[in-house]
């Protein structure tokens, strides 16, 4: 005679009546297995375990595996396109940032040539005054003494400018004093 243990469907399944070792085959309706069919074994009663076939194990780790894929692959792409993103806010702060300081390095540029003065671009009146000033006896200042001139005046120029307290305008028309 062969060895029965209890058996029937999932529906009529009742763990707290199995005894510690014994076996229960579910012949179909379980939930938890993909044909419906499964078994278990008692530790005690109401503690029991589903037994899984070779079958099994490769029908649960495919499927565990697609999910791993999806979930793996869905974080991957959440993070790569959160690093874009990071990585596109950062190239446009830097390129506002560049852009503001040529902007101000143009700015100071311009404002330091404003204040370059040669002899040909003095007034006539200016000239007239060197060229007095040489008919006397008196030293007439090169090219350079007079740019040395402004350029110690410059600082002081600036000073004012950035202060708010001289404007370009003012700037200039400091120079051209000095110049006649």
């Amino acid at each position: 005679m062969a060895i029965q243990v209890r058996r029937g469907v999932f529906d009529n399944f009742d763990a707290t009546r199995l005894l510690a070792g014994e076996w229960a085959v579910v012949l179909s309706g379980d939930p938890n297995a993909s044909d419906g069919r499964a078994v278990y074994v008692c530790f005690a009663a109401g503690s029991v375990k589903r037994m899984a076939t070779y079958e099994d194990m490769i029908n649960q780790l495919a499927n565990a595996s697609e999910e791993l894929v999806s979930i793996v692959v869905d974080g991957v792409t959440e993070d790569l396109q959160a690093a874009i993103e990071d990585a596109e806010d950062a190239t446009e702060a830097a390129e506002t940032a560049t852009g503001r300081a040529n902007s101000a390095a143009d700015e100071a540029e311009a404002f330091l040539n404003g204040f370059v003065v040669q002899y040909e671009n003095l007034s006539d009146e200016c000239k007239a005054l060197i060229a007095q000033s040489a008919g006397t006896g008196a030293e007439v200042i090169s090219d350079d003494e007079g740019i040395a001139i402004i350029d110690s005046l410059t600082p002081l120029i600036i000073s004012g400018h950035d202060s708010g307290t001289i404007s370009d305008v003012e700037g200039l028309a400091i120079i051209d004093g000095i110049f006649g």
